[in-house]
């Protein structure tokens, strides 16, 4: 596991309390789509969500991470 994948995880450990519950669902499923290999699709949700709600911290460093994955590293700095 990389240490980007560790930072990550913990982060989502600590903050998923703080999440509200009308994003929760959302990220969730970015997390399961990416996890599964539909990183399109991850990003499209994530995209979604931040188009609602631009400052939300966990969907930022998703989407970095599933742009990353998409070989996209300019948009995962964006």
């Amino acid at each position: 596991m990389s240490l980007w994948s560790r930072v990550q995880r913990r982060l989502g450990d600590l903050a998923g309390e703080l999440v509200l519950d009308e994003y929760r669902d959302q990220l969730e499923q970015a997390q399961r789509l990416l996890q599964g290999g539909d990183t399109a699709a991850a990003i499209e949700v994530l995209e979604a969500l931040l188009f609602a709600k631009p400052d939300h911290g966990q969907a930022m460093i998703l989407l970095g991470e599933a742009r990353l994955v998409a070989r996209d590293p300019a948009g995962a700095l964006a």
